[in-house]
C-alpha cells in the first residue's frame, strides 16, 4: 500500500509543477533567447507562452518578429494582421506591420503604421528609427533627420540611430558627419556588428579598403558566421587586387545567406575573370 501512494505522487508532481508555470517567466526566457538570436529556441517558448495566455498578444507579436527578421515576411504579416483584428491599438503589432510594408515598398502604408504606433508608443527608438528609414526610402531626407532627433531625445546612447544617421549623412555628401556618427555609436558599443559593417562600407566608398576589411575582421571575429562581413570583405579584397581571396569570402557569404547574391553577384563574376 504504501508503494502504491509513492507511485501516486510520483505521478501527481510533475503536473503540479506544470500547472504552476509562471507565464511571464516564460516570456521573459523567450524575449532574452530573442535578444541573443536563438531565434529557434525563442520561437518554442513564445509558442508556451500563448499556450498559457491565449489572450495576450505579446507571444503572438515575438513569434511574428521572429518570422520577420528570418525572411518570413508573409507569415509574419499573417500574424501581425491576426493580432490588429483583436486589437488595432497595439504598437509593436503596428510598428512590425509597418517593417513589413517597407520591406514591400508599400512605403505609404509602412509610414501610416508607424505613425499610429507611435500614438501608443512614442518614445520607441526602433519604430521611430524605421519611419525615420522609411522617410529615407521615398526622399523625405528633413522628416528623417527630426524623426532621428526625436529617437536620440528618447534615448541619446542607442548606436541604431547614430548609424542611421550616418547613413544620412554620408548621403548628403558630409563624410565627416557620417564617419563621426559611426565613431560615436562604436564609443557606445565597441562590438555592435551592425555599426561596423556600416563603417566598412563606408571605408569601401572612400576607396580605404584596408580599413574596411580591418572593420570586417572585427566583425568576425564578434560574429563567425556574419554573411554580411564575408561579401563585403570579399568586395574590399577585389578592390585590392586580392581576387583569390574575393572569391572565397563571397561564395562563403552566399553560403551563409543567399540573399546577398544579387548584391555581390556583379562583384563575384569580376573576381573569377
Amino acid at each position: 500500500m504504501l508503494k502504491s501512494v509513492k507511485i501516486i505522487l510520483f505521478l501527481i508532481f510533475p503536473g503540479l509543477i506544470f500547472a504552476q508555470s509562471n507565464p511571464e517567466e516564460i516570456y521573459d526566457r523567450a524575449s532574452e533567447e530573442f535578444g541573443k538570436a536563438n531565434y529557434t529556441e525563442s520561437y518554442k517558448l513564445y509558442d508556451e507562452y500563448i499556450k498559457l495566455s491565449p489572450d495576450s498578444s505579446k507571444g503572438y507579436v515575438g513569434k511574428a518578429n521572429i518570422l520577420l527578421l528570418t525572411n518570413m515576411p508573409d507569415d509574419a504579416l499573417k500574424i501581425y494582421n491576426e493580432v490588429l483584428d483583436k486589437n488595432p491599438n497595439s504598437a509593436p503589432a503596428l510598428s512590425g506591420r509597418g517593417v513589413v510594408y517597407t520591406m514591400k515598398g508599400d512605403y505609404a502604408y509602412a509610414i501610416e503604421d508607424f505613425k499610429k504606433s507611435l500614438l501608443y508608443d512614442s518614445t520607441n527608438t526602433s519604430t521611430l528609427n524605421s519611419l525615420a528609414a522609411t522617410y529615407l526610402k521615398v526622399g523625405y531626407i528633413d522628416d528623417a533627420i527630426k524623426i532621428f532627433d526625436r529617437s536620440l531625445l528618447s534615448d541619446p546612447d542607442n548606436p541604431e540611430t547614430y548609424r542611421n544617421i550616418s547613413v544620412v549623412h554620408f548621403n548628403l555628401g558630409d563624410t565627416i558627419k557620417a564617419f563621426d556618427a559611426l565613431n560615436k555609436a562604436l564609443e557606445i558599443n565597441p562590438g555592435n556588428v551592425n555599426v561596423l559593417n556600416t563603417r566598412g562600407a563606408l571605408y569601401k566608398e572612400c576607396k580605404k579598403h584596408e580599413l574596411a576589411i580591418k572593420d570586417y575582421d572585427k566583425v568576425l571575429e564578434l560574429d563567425p558566421q556574419n554573411a554580411e562581413a564575408f561579401c563585403r570583405r570579399g568586395i574590399a579584397y577585389l578592390m585590392l587586387g586580392n581576387k583569390k581571396k574575393a572569391v572565397e569570402d563571397m561564395e562563403y557569404g552566399i553560403k551563409l545567406n543567399p540573399g546577398f547574391k544579387p548584391q555581390v553577384e556583379a562583384y563575384l563574376i569580376e573576381a573569377k575573370n
